[in-house]
């Protein structure tokens, strides 16, 4: 079975040697679990009928990310619309879940009933009314994001995606984000965010593939 993730290359950002290595870590990761990994990127989204309309539309759009990261978060959509499967982010370690066919069913790897942007599984059609839902989007005084008390205008795919009308079918609670949920030394998918190397004083000068590499668990895929 597939699992499906996006990656782009961002011109001259400090995280793209540590992506390199990341994206061998998932793959590996998911391998192991009986998972066929498999990464889309610009061009896929490109071939997408609707790529030069979603792109103009959303590259208007506010944002305090830097510009091109957020272009690809709305764009990586684009690239999945013909496909039903799992999506889930580069930075999401496979530590034992494994290939299960959920069919028509939209399903949540976490406890929260929405769908949880970083790692979901929905069948093509609901990939294809999630793009329409971007597209059709109208940028409101309440998309802003707070900063020192202070609101700024800001929108992501991620908050088009928390008021969607997609509903979730079914949750699966395997989800958990490093040293930031209490499970997640159990979790079967651990995320390893960006900011997860400042959570804890022992994590200073090391990188998330420092982290992973040292997780017990991942000398199941490390050494095969």
């Amino acid at each position: 079975m597939n699992v499906y993730t996006f990656y782009e290359p961002i011109a001259n950002s400090f995280y793209n040697n540590e992506y390199k290595d990341l994206i061998d870590l998932w793959k590996k990761s998911w391998i192991k679990q009986g998972w066929n990994p498999i990464i889309f990127n610009l061009n896929d989204s490109k071939k997408h009928p609707l790529y030069n309309e979603i792109y103009s539309i959303c590259e208007k759009r506010p944002t305090l990310n830097e510009k091109n990261f957020e272009m690809y978060c709305y764009l990586r959509w684009l690239a999945m619309a013909n496909v039903t499967g799992w999506y889930c982010d580069v930075d999401i370690i496979n530590y034992g879940f494994k290939p299960i066919d959920y069919g028509d069913l939209v399903v949540s790897s976490d406890y929260v009933k929405k769908i949880h942007g970083t790692c979901f599984y929905m069948p093509k059609e609901k990939y294809q009314q999630l793009i329409l839902e971007i597209k059709n989007y109208q940028v409101s005084f309440d998309d802003v994001h707070i900063v020192n008390g202070k609101a700024f205008p800001h929108l992501s795919d991620l908050m088009i995606m928390s008021k969607t009308k997609i509903k979730i079918d079914q949750c699966i609670s395997i989800h958990g984000s490093y040293k930031a949920s209490p499970n997640w030394k159990t979790d079967l998918l651990v995320h390893y965010t960006t900011p997860c190397t400042l959570i804890d004083p022992e994590d200073k000068n090391k990188t998330r593939v420092n982290i992973i590499k040292e997780d017990p668990r991942s000398k199941i895929f490390l050494n095969s």
